[in-house]
């Protein structure tokens, strides 16, 4: 159908639409027609499945902008989808597949390009998509996503909102809690990151990373002795965690002038480790007193938005870096 700059060949769009879907039984079909009346229009579609089934529709008055057309298609793509999924989709409605579907792509764009504006727009869909539903599961993963990714950026009444809310759709979720602890711990409220840490470790069994973020706190205050005894705890999986550990416990060796405690610590420690995390390898290096390389990986962590300035300036396996760049250096890196 020739709808002035815009067309529709509704076979072709269900063939494409069908090829997108997970659709793995061959008794699936799905037909369609386009419905014009005046300048409103209609794209159904017709899902059969066996003896099941479904017919959908997108309406939309066209006038002079040819925009709703290409609207009504990604809605009729929806609705084929929320119909085929059944008792399956736990999305109670297309629209909140909708909201839920387009706040993921943004973010995943976001993500891969760092651009600000598409960031906004994965918050603006997830806000409407809570908004309908706010027990949906799934979006415990974009609302922690989302906060994890205010917080490595410093904006961190954003990011506790979001992961405030995230423990509202899935309650007391270790790795929520920890990140929550994480903004207060940059924000230099220790106390509020205790009460939330402690939370995290009073399920079994106890979360290593609120484990070992325990320990970073007791290592902050100079509370050396409790520091080493809560990293200790910290479990052997994943590795990389347990490294970190080590690395930790041989700073904080090094802060008490324990030159075999810290030899000690760091030979439980590999390079490889730290390969897919810059900011740990920066905490690494520095413990090991390479404050060149140090200084290189910190980029490399600020550059992928791992984690915001001021926890670093607060981080204790860090504070080799900090002597040799000073605060000012420390925030070069980070711009």
């Amino acid at each position: 159908m020739n709808l002035g700059p815009a067309s529709i060949s509704i076979g072709q769009l269900l063939i494409a639409l069908k090829r997108l879907m997970p659709i793995r039984n061959r008794g699936t079909t799905i037909s369609g027609s386009v419905q014009q009346y005046g300048k409103t229009f209609q794209l159904v579609a017709t899902v059969q499945r066996g003896r099941l089934m479904d017919t959908v529709m997108a309406t939309s008055d066209q006038g002079d902008d040819p925009s709703p057309i290409t609207g009504a298609v990604p809605e009729l793509a929806y609705r084929i989808h929320f119909a085929l999924a059944g008792r399956r989709m736990e999305a109670g409605s297309w629209e909140l597949l909708r909201e839920f579907t387009e706040a993921r792509a943004a973010f995943q764009r976001y993500l891969d390009g760092g651009v600000v504006e598409d960031r906004e727009s994965a918050v603006h869909h997830t806000w409407d998509a809570y908004g309908m539903d706010p027990t949906y599961r799934r979006l415990f993963g974009l609302l922690y996503g989302l906060g994890t990714s205010f917080f490595a950026v410093g904006e961190y009444p954003t990011a506790l909102h979001l992961l405030h809310t995230a423990l509202e759709v899935s309650p007391r979720t270790p790795q929520a809690l920890v990140q929550i602890a994480r903004c207060h711990y940059a924000l230099h409220e220790d106390d509020q990151a205790r009460q939330v840490l402690q939370q995290a470790l009073a399920r079994p069994p106890a979360h290593s990373t609120a484990r070992y973020l325990s320990g970073l706190l007791y290592g902050t205050a100079g509370q050396h002795e409790q520091a080493i005894q809560e990293l200790l705890k910290v479990e052997r999986r994943p590795r990389s965690l347990r490294s970190s550990a080590w690395v930790t416990i041989a700073g904080l060796s090094l802060q008490r002038d324990d030159v075999n405690g810290h030899k000690r610590a760091l030979a439980h420690v590999a390079r490889c480790d730290f390969d897919a995390d810059p900011y740990s390898r920066a905490c690494w290096l520095s413990v090991a007193r390479d404050t060149d390389g140090a200084t290189d990986a910190l980029r490399d962590a600020f550059g992928k938005r791992t984690v915001p300035l001021d926890y670093a300036l607060r981080d204790p396996d860090l504070e080799n870096v900090r002597l040799a760049c000073g605060v000012e250096g420390l925030h070069a890196l980070a711009t």
